[in-house]
């Protein structure tokens, strides 16, 4: 189980901002009277309290939230197809109704999709998702061993 660092003060705690951090679910879950529910539907680790909390989920965050297929499978009506896993897009979704562009600028799961389906990329958009850049390990690697 993971706790606060021992100079983060409990009485400061924000559970708003605190409900998109993964490592917090354990906290959050004793105070869900205090949950963002658009934020934890982000929480790639709070998708057993979402399961139990449906009517409280913001179905388009949850489709940008990897872990939630199982749940979005079986609410296919309230799915954002333009965040949506890629994983439900190609079983349920027709590539020619998907939004490129929002996918292109936004998903930043997905970028070996979108290296599948080339031609669709909007080059102008994807610009904005960071998942553009990779780290260059080789250059790291050089870097380092300098100060060896």
């Amino acid at each position: 189980m993971m706790k606060l660092l021992d100079w983060i003060h409990e009485d400061k705690m924000n559970y708003s901002y605190l409900s998109s951090n993964k490592n917090a679910v354990h906290i959050l879950e004793y105070h869900l009277d205090k949950v963002n529910w658009a934020r934890l539907s982000l929480n790639p680790n709070a998708i057993h309290i979402l399961e139990q909390h449906l009517d409280k989920v913001n179905w388009e965050n949850l489709s940008l939230n990897s872990n939630a297929c199982h749940i979005l499978e079986q609410h296919l009506d309230k799915v954002n197809w333009d965040y949506s896993a890629i994983d439900l897009i190609e079983l349920y979704y027709d590539e020619d109704d998907i939004c490129w562009t929002t996918l292109s600028s936004t998903n930043i799961n997905e970028m070996d999709t979108l290296r599948f389906y080339i031609e669709k990329v909007d080059w102008l958009k994807i610009w904005q998702n960071p998942s553009i850049f990779k780290y260059d390990y080789k250059y790291m690697k050089e870097t380092i061993d300098v100060f060896k």
